[in-house]
This record gives structure tokens, sequence and C-alpha cells, in this order.
């Protein structure tokens, strides 16, 4: 753990072996809408590192590509799937705010209330089944353990709106120094 200026704790991974597995996912069992969201520094870029994952037979989340974009990630069945890659490369030592949407269909990605990228693929349907969420961790491998601290870290069984995400970044920002 690590605390903030603000007074806020958020926890810290040191891309190593440490990871954090949180609860399992039934409030998003069946969800063919959802939203995960967080603040997050990155202190080193890791090829394929889980930011917030979730891998079972169905597959969602925010985590790093192997070319140190962002990825918000769906795959419903073994070929459905959609993705949308950030634009930003992070600037390590530095918050952002990212959130990733699915409204069922179309993936968008968020930084900074920029929307980033083009939606990929043709994913529909449930997303998610019964399993786990991680947190600085991609468990499909040892080696995609992320180096970052991460901060008020949310899921949604729905798709958050544009003004909602904007709320959230300007009620957050002072407790992450962004102003």
């Amino acid at each position: 753990w690590v605390r903030l200026p603000s007074g806020l704790w958020c926890q810290s991974f040191d891309g190593t072996d440490d990871h954090i597995q949180v609860g399992t996912t039934y409030f998003l069992n069946g969800a063919s809408t959802l939203t995960l969201e967080m603040w997050i520094k990155f202190h080193a870029l890791t090829d394929w590192g889980g930011l917030f994952f979730f891998r079972g037979d169905y597959q969602l989340g925010l985590k790093q590509d192997d070319l140190d974009h962002v990825q918000f990630y769906i795959r419903t069945g073994a070929t459905a799937y959609s993705q949308v890659n950030s634009t930003t490369i992070p600037t390590l030592e530095k918050w952002y705010y990212i959130i990733g949407t699915w409204d069922g269909t179309t993936p968008k990605l968020y930084i900074n209330l920029t929307s980033e990228g083009t939606p990929e693929g043709t994913a529909t349907g449930a997303a998610v089944q019964d399993d786990y969420f991680y947190l600085a961790w991609d468990d499909y491998a040892a080696l995609r353990h992320s180096n970052i601290t991460v901060g008020l870290t949310r899921a949604y069984n729905r798709a958050l709106s544009a003004l909602e995400i904007q709320n959230h970044f300007n009620r957050e920002k002072h407790l992450f120094g962004v102003w």
C-alpha cells in the first residue's frame, strides 16, 4: 500500500510476482454491458501486463499490449472478441484515469476523458462467467505482472455514460494531483 499526499491509500505492485485476486464476479455474471474504471500510475511498461483483468472461458479486462498501449478486451466465446487499443503510450510516474465500457457490441476506451483507438471485433452476448478479477496480473502467464499503482478501481454491470465518466473524473482528480 502507498498513501498519496491527498490521504488516499492505493495499492502498489512491483511487477514481479504480486497481484490481488478480486473476489468472484457474481454481479457481472451474464452481463451484456459493463464498465471497468481505475486510476493508475505506471512505474514500468510490461508486454501483455494485466491491469484489471478477468480470464476464464470468457475474458475481459484492461491490460497493456505488446506495443505498450492500454487495451480494453472482451471475449464472449471461443472466437467472438472485441477490443480497442489506446493511441496513447503511458508516461511513467504519471496518473491516468482509465475507463473501458462495453454496450453489448462496441468497446470504448477513455484515458483522462479522451476516447481512444478504433474498436475491432464483433463480440456480443454475455461477457462474464463466475471467476475472479485480478489487479496487476493477466493470469495467462506468470510474466504478465504489472509494475503499477492503482486507486479507486471499480466494475459496473452497465456501460457508464460520458457524463457519468466526466463526473467521476472531476470528483476524484484532486485525489491524484491531476488538475
